[in-house]
């Protein structure tokens, strides 16, 4: 584990993070910027 607290956790297993957050609207937000990034990023998968 990276980062942890009440709302949100980053986990790192090797080369990929993984991020779980309880606010949709942040996840939208970061899922964006991603798609901005001038550097190849996978697919988000969102509920």
């Amino acid at each position: 584990m990276v980062v942890a607290h009440s709302e949100r956790a980053t986990l790192r297993a090797r080369d990929v993070f993984l991020k779980v957050d309880a606010d949709q609207a942040r996840i939208d937000v970061e899922v964006e910027a991603m798609a901005l990034a001038p550097v190849p990023t996978p697919k988000v998968k969102t509920s």
